[in-house]
């Protein structure tokens, strides 16, 4: 059997980690190596460390969870950081035309900030 792709893939520890990055990773391994709820459940257990274990673990419900859909969800929960009102309207505030800046590198900058707040997980 061919090796899996997985194991080019570094586990998820928390902290200060990118989970999205870390997951849109395993989703497209899981895709290309066509598998099943429950490997995909069983793969992503085993591929948390640290913090993200200990988060599992202290919380009996998240390991009887059997939709691969619903744990992703719990651990973006967690350590997936949402932007909050205040920083969101600090940010608004604090945009404004530079002295060479040209209108449409300040629509850009507006557009990004907009995207980063509405948005802020990135998803297609």
């Amino acid at each position: 059997m061919a090796q899996s792709l997985i194991s080019s893939l570094t586990p998820f520890k928390g902290g200060n980690e990118n989970f999205d990055f870390f997951i849109k990773q395993f989703i497209e391994i899981a895709k290309i190596e066509k598998w099943g709820e429950a490997k995909k459940i069983l793969v992503l257990k085993l591929n948390l460390k640290d913090e993200a274990l200990k988060f599992l673990v202290s919380n009996p419900k998240l390991e009887e969870l059997d939709h691969f859909d619903s744990l992703v969800k719990k651990l973006e929960e967690k350590f997936c950081k949402k932007p909050n009102f205040e920083e969101a309207q600090r940010q608004f505030n604090n945009l404004k035309q530079k002295v060479s800046q040209s209108i449409s590198d300040l629509a850009e900058q507006v557009s990004s900030t907009t995207d980063k707040f509405s948005n802020p997980n990135n998803s297609d």
